[in-house]
């Protein structure tokens, strides 16, 4: 027997949550902050981080060249689904310890600044061993759209990522 099914609407316990004909509560928030939001590949070997404010992660000329990047056969052939990726402004309370925790990628390719200190004291071109986690660090996407800048970000991954 259910220990509610004798509540009226008149018992002393249910009008605590009603004012006149309103119910008053608590609204709990959609999605869980512990719960990582990405696109992707959860279980995949690289994990990209981004900080943007646009829909999707890979959004415009700059998100149109990263995937090309990404699934091109003669840049780094991988699946969509082989590569993580996440944006830091859809996952606010996430630090680097609770990403690399929620994701087992064993390299990781951070684009421009994030506002996570361990993350942006990393130079642009340069690595660093972070939680277990090779960090890669380059600028912000869409600084590599002209021909030389695509140039050297290829040089990069084909010389450190792809190794």
């Amino acid at each position: 027997m259910n220990e509610f099914n004798n509540l009226k609407p008149d018992d002393a316990a249910l009008r605590l949550f009603f004012k006149e004909d309103t119910l008053y509560g608590t609204q709990l928030p959609l999605e869980n902050p512990a719960i990582p939001v990405f696109e992707g590949g959860k279980n995949a070997t690289l994990l990209m981080i981004f900080s943007h404010n646009s829909e999707p992660i890979l959004a415009g000329d700059w998100g149109t060249m990263v995937s090309g990047l990404i699934q091109n056969e003669r840049a780094m052939n991988l699946k969509l689904d082989e590569v993580c990726l996440l944006n830091l402004q859809r996952n606010p309370d996430m630090t680097p310890e609770s990403i690399f925790a929620a994701f087992p990628a064993k390299k990781v390719l951070v684009w421009g600044k994030t506002g996570i200190a361990q993350l942006d004291a990393l130079p642009v071109f340069g690595s660093g061993l972070l939680f277990g986690k090779t960090v890669y660090k380059l600028n912000e996407a869409a600084t590599y759209l002209s021909k030389e800048a695509k140039g050297d970000l290829w040089q990069f991954i084909k010389s450190q990522i792809l190794v």
